[in-house]
């Protein structure tokens, strides 16, 4: 339980650093986020990532190209909004 609710602060958190400038599908997952970048493209937002230490995925691979899916860690937030930036 403590775990779940961990998870969950920081998905919130996440998503008050994307909020506004990006579409954020709904999804019961507290681990996982998925959503749709403005601007630039998932191929740049995915190498920004993964430069970055981060683990996520292009949608493609799962029937949703215009989706990236984002691991949640404690470090996540901060890293998905500096690679966001300039998006």
């Amino acid at each position: 339980p403590a775990q779940r609710e961990r998870l969950g602060k920081l998905r919130e958190l996440a998503l008050a650093a994307l909020a506004g400038a990006h579409a954020i599908l709904p999804g019961a997952a507290v681990t996982v986020l998925a959503l749709r970048p403005a601007g630039a493209s998932n191929r740049e937002i995915l190498a920004r990532l993964a430069n970055a230490g981060y683990s996520a995925a292009d949608g493609t691979a799962f029937g949703a190209p215009d989706v990236l899916r984002i691991t949640i860690s404690p470090e996540t937030p901060a890293a998905i909004a500096q690679s966001l930036k300039g998006a």
